[in-house]
């Protein structure tokens, strides 16, 4: 124990005297090693970029020998051969033509024919009667008759067929459709009127086609009469005419079916007035087939416009808002308002309400269609008077409120109302013909537009007055007047 101990004092003592030396070398040799460290990074720097540099000029060649390799000829397989170039002239690229639209367009060039021309013309059918015979009263032209053969029982599948072809679809056709429809074929004698309805005597080839305009901005979904040329735009109009007559005096509110009939049955009529030949194309099926509601539309503006004659004013102060409102409450109270006498409920429509309505909406002017189509118009049909009562009810109950509050007339929110004043107009003609017809005629006198007389104003003395005047002039003079 004593000898360690003395040792290590020693080794103390020791190590106490050389400790400033050795730290100095210390430092030294720390300082020497930092250097060295830098260095070799610096060196491995210098090593890495050179690397680099080097491995991207090794794929540089590398893939310019690849490249080179490709561009080598290889013999083609059997199962692939070169093709043969061919020269194409520059001159036969196909150029595609730009055209203007919208604002930008080129004028439209004025049209040779007018779309009007059409208007006015008779319906072919008019004169079907013969000479000296005057036409049916309230017959429908134009429009076929929707009729089995008389051997063909009346039976759901044998008119379902007749209608089907009635619509300009094959006989054939027609027979498949309504055997799909209603689940029985028809009988033998039905097939054999669908094929003497679908039988035309020209044959369809022969029909022109309707064209467009060159600069039309044409939407099959959206078609215009304005689309077409112009022959075709003025048939469009004349049929589109003669469908809104078939409305406003067939059925306010047509099915599918029947909207499809008309359409051609009024393109044939059209066609035969004007002596021309189209064919029916689906855009000017659909353009007739969308006139009902614009006819609907414009009887509704009219008759609206018509409500003034019972007194409405549309002032916003209380007191004439309730006399609104009690005038309202007073003419719908049992549908009166179409009366003569509206306290009795005498004259059932006979009020000058539905004259007026009648003459403001189809007999406004020369080009009306009560005018145009005026067989169909005398006397006014029950179906008119039956659209003219519904829209004037319709128009009344904008102003239940007292004040006017406009509303679209939607077919599902009338039709049913429309129901019920056809069956109280056909009952109403139903109990005396003879008077009610005549009625009806009397309506249609108040409201129609007729052709002024031309008088003349010369009679037997008055030429004898101006023999006496004109002798002894020669009329070479003025102041022979003045002797």
């Amino acid at each position: 124990m004593g000898k360690r101990k003395d040792r290590e004092a020693s080794a103390s003592e020791a190590s106490g005297d050389e400790s400033p030396d050795n730290k100095e070398n210390l430092e030294a040799l720390l300082k020497k090693l930092e250097q060295l460290q830098k260095q070799v990074n610096k060196l491995k720097r210098q090593e890495r970029k050179k690397a680099k540099n080097s491995s991207s000029r090794s794929s540089d060649d590398e893939a310019s020998a690849e490249s080179e390799e490709e561009m080598i000829p290889r013999a083609f397989s059997s199962s692939v051969q070169p093709l043969t170039p061919i020269s194409v002239p520059n001159g036969s690229a196909r150029k595609v033509e730009l055209r203007r639209v919208g604002s930008a367009a080129p004028p439209r060039p004025a049209p040779r024919l007018s779309s009007n021309a059409f208007k006015n013309l008779p319906s072919p059918s008019d004169d079907i009667s013969g000479p000296g015979s005057s036409p049916t009263p309230g017959a429908r032209p134009c429009v076929p008759a929707l009729t089995v053969a008389a051997a063909a029982p009346v039976t759901v599948a044998n008119v379902a067929a007749a209608n089907v072809a009635a619509a300009g679809v094959p006989a054939a056709a027609a027979v498949a459709v309504a055997a799909t429809v209603v689940g029985t074929p028809p009988t033998a004698a039905a097939v054999a009127a669908s094929q003497v309805a679908t039988a035309s005597p020209t044959a369809e080839e022969a029909l022109k086609v309707p064209q467009l305009r060159t600069d039309a901005n044409h939407n099959p979904k959206k078609p215009k009469a304005g689309d077409f040329e112009d022959t075709v735009n003025a048939l469009i109009i004349r049929a589109a005419y003669e469908y809104e007559a078939l409305v406003s005096t067939e059925n306010f509110f047509p099915d599918t079916a029947l909207r499809n009939r008309w359409a051609h049955s009024t393109w044939k009529s059209a066609g035969e007035a004007a002596d021309l030949k189209y064919q029916m194309i689906s855009a000017i099926s659909l353009l007739l087939r969308k006139r009902g509601t614009r006819i609907r539309g414009h009887v509704l503006t009219k008759i609206r416009q018509c409500l003034v004659l019972f007194g409405f004013e549309n002032k916003a102060n209380p007191a004439t808002k309730m006399k609104n409102e009690m005038l309202y409450q007073k003419l719908k109270k049992d549908s009166c308002f179409h009366y003569k006498d509206i306290e009795a409920r005498k004259g059932f429509a006979e009020g000058k309400i539905v004259s007026d309505c009648l003459k403001a909406t189809w007999f406004e002017d020369k080009d009306s269609q009560g005018v145009v189509f005026s067989t169909l118009f005398n006397p006014v049909p029950a179906e008119t008077i039956a659209a003219i009562l519904t829209v004037i009810d319709f128009c009344l109950d904008e102003w239940s409120t007292g004040v006017q509050v406009k509303a679209t007339m939607w077919e599902k929110d009338v039709i049913a109302r429309h129901k019920v004043f056809r069956e109280d107009v056909n009952k109403w003609c139903a109990t005396n013909k003879n008077v009610t017809t005549s009625i009806r005629t009397k309506i249609r006198d108040a409201g129609a537009v007729d052709d002024a007389v031309v008088v003349s104003t010369l009679d037997k003395d008055m030429l004898e007055q101006m023999k006496d005047e004109l002798e002894g002039r020669t009329g070479e003079t003025d102041s022979e007047a003045e002797e």
